[in-house]
C-alpha cells in the first residue's frame, strides 16, 4: 500500500521527487514506530492512540519542533484517506 501511495502522491497529487522521499522517510520512521514493515501498512494497522504515542516520543525522543511534527502528521493522515479510500474501492 505505501508504494502505491508513493506512486500516487507523485503522479496524481504532481509532488515532487524531494516530497516523496520526505513521505517516504515519515512512514519508515512510523512503520518502525509501530514495529512493522512498511509493506504491512494500511489505515487498519493504526489508530488514534499510536499516532499520539508516537508524536509524544518525536516531542520527548526525537526533540522535533511542532512544525515538523505537524508536517509529520500531514504525512500519515495523507496516507490514512488514500489507505481508507483505496480498500473501500477494493470491497465494492
Amino acid at each position: 500500500m505505501v508504494e502505491k501511495f508513493l506512486e500516487y502522491i507523485i503522479a496524481e497529487k504532481r509532488y515532487s521527487e524531494k516530497t516523496s522521499a520526505l513521505y517516504k522517510d515519515v512512514i519508515r520512521l512510523f512503520c518502525l514506530f509501530l514495529g512493522i514493515d512498511t509493506k504491512d501498512l494500511d489505515e487498519k494497522i493504526f489508530n488514534a492512540e499510536d499516532i499520539s504515542q508516537w508524536i509524544m516520543s518525536l516531542k520527548k525522543d526525537d526533540g522535533l519542533k511542532a512544525s515538523s511534527i505537524n508536517t509529520y502528521l500531514t504525512v500519515i493522515h495523507s496516507f490514512w484517506k488514500f489507505s481508507k479510500r483505496r480498500n473501500k474501492s477494493d470491497v465494492t
